[in-house]
C-alpha cells in the first residue's frame, strides 16, 4: 500500500490500528465480494478497495482471503487472482477432511 500515493506511512498506521473495519467486512463477504471506497464504513478506508474471497473444506468455511490496495487497483486481474487463490486452497485443502 505504500507504493501508491494515495496512502501515507501515517495512513497505512491508522488503517491498520483501526482494522475491526476491516475485519467486519471480511466476516461479511461471501464466495466473492469487493468493497469499494465509502463501502468500506471507515473514513480511513475511503480511499481504498477490499476483494474479498471466502473458502469452504468439506462444506463449511474455514476462511477468507483478500486483497487492500488502491481506488485505481487492477480489478480486472485482482478479482480472478483472489477467486482463483480461494478455490486453489479450497483444492489443496480437500484432502485434509
Amino acid at each position: 500500500m505504500l507504493l501508491y500515493k494515495e496512502f501515507s506511512p501515517a495512513a497505512v498506521i491508522e488503517l491498520f490500528s483501526r482494522r475491526e473495519s476491516l475485519l467486519r467486512r471480511l466476516q461479511q463477504a461471501d464466495r466473492l465480494s469487493v468493497y469499494v471506497g465509502d463501502e468500506l464504513e471507515d473514513e480511513a478506508l475511503q480511499n481504498a478497495s477490499l476483494i474479498a474471497a471466502s473458502y469452504t473444506v468439506g462444506g463449511a468455511l474455514k476462511g477468507r482471503m483478500a486483497v487492500l490496495g488502491p481506488l485505481k487497483a487492477d480489478y480486472t486481474h485482482l478479482i480472478p487472482t483472489v477467486a482463483y487463490l480461494a478455490e486453489a486452497t479450497e483444492e489443496s485443502l480437500e484432502p485434509f477432511i
